[in-house]
């Protein structure tokens, strides 16, 4: 998985367990979004209490993806 498919994968995981874009994803303007500074320390505390797993999910899925399955 390329990097912009990483950050992908995981803002938009991001996204479903907080209802928070990340950062470097575009808030819809007319939504509930913090302020780019609330969602960057939002950000970080999410990747340190699930980045570990999140690590491990991507690593998973390029396994699984790149499996040969002829």
């Amino acid at each position: 998985m390329d990097a912009s498919t990483r950050f992908e994968f995981m803002a938009e995981t991001f996204r479903i367990m907080t209802g928070q874009m990340a950062p470097g994803k575009d808030a819809p303007a007319a939504g509930d979004s913090l302020s780019y500074e609330d969602r960057q320390l939002m950000w970080q505390n999410w990747l340190h209490k699930y980045g570990g797993c999140m690590n491990a999910a991507v690593l998973a899925a390029d396994r699984v993806l790149l499996e040969d399955h002829s």
